[in-house]
């Protein structure tokens, strides 16, 4: 189904739970399959399995995240589904409830994920197909594209996403958002980047979340009130 064909399909609770709940259910079986191809020294394969699962993880973060906002607003609907389909927006999302938990792990999560978003840029996977390198001239192949080490890093990682995604979308009650955080959720890119103004807006985030407020309205006033002081 084209992206243009997903964004006029309406929302509803029971849409999204559905799509939370399957999404979830889908990263468990990937991540059941990511080892064994691990232990058949499929690095590759298993890699691009964990990346997947860690996707599933974001969209159903997505998902549960949605089910708290006003969907019947239409600025906001179509910002809850245009970050379905943003790869590192859902990538960005799948790791919010492990480092909302595990703060400390920001750097070495990370960069992981900045791994995968800029991977995730090249129109053929390297864990599926052939090519050219284009700086040497040789031949890639799949499992010449990661190795061991680093794929076992990847499910890993893509496990313990799922841990705590599955914990904060099944077995937590999604948080009623206020209008002024559904205005927030939805604005567009250029006006958060006008609200940060040189802040850095992850670490304005994970202050909140150490202080015990993990609302992203929060780490927005955080941003604009820091942007006003510097202004005087």
């Amino acid at each position: 189904m084209s992206t243009a064909s997903q964004v006029s399909i309406p929302l509803s609770s029971r849409l999204l739970r559905t799509i939370r709940d399957v999404a979830i259910d889908n990263a468990r079986q990937l991540l059941h399959e990511a080892p064994l191809l691990l232990r058949h020294h499929h690095h590759a394969r298993a890699a691009m399995l964990a990346r997947v699962a860690i996707e599933e993880v974001g969209r159903a973060v997505q998902a549960f995240d949605a089910l708290g906002r006003n969907v019947t607003d239409e600025a906001v609907a179509m910002r809850v589904k245009l970050n379905f389909e943003d790869y590192a927006k859902r990538l960005n999302a799948a790791v919010f409830p492990l480092l909302l938990e595990e703060p400390q792990r920001r750097d070495e999560v990370m960069a992981q994920i900045d791994d995968l978003i800029e991977a995730g840029q090249s129109a053929r996977d390297p864990a599926l197909y052939t090519g050219v390198d284009s700086l040497t001239g040789r031949v890639t192949t799949p499992n010449g594209s990661i190795g061991p080490a680093a794929a076992s890093r990847r499910v890993a990682l893509a496990k313990d996403i799922f841990a705590r995604g599955e914990m904060l979308v099944l077995f937590t009650p999604p948080k009623l958002r206020t209008r002024a955080e559904d205005r927030a959720f939805a604005l567009r890119p250029g006006e958060l980047i006008a609200a940060r103004q040189g802040v850095e807006a992850w670490e304005v985030y994970i202050e909140n979340i150490r202080a015990g407020d993990a609302r992203f309205d929060s780490a927005l006033d955080e941003m604009r009130r820091r942007a006003a002081d510097g202004e005087r």
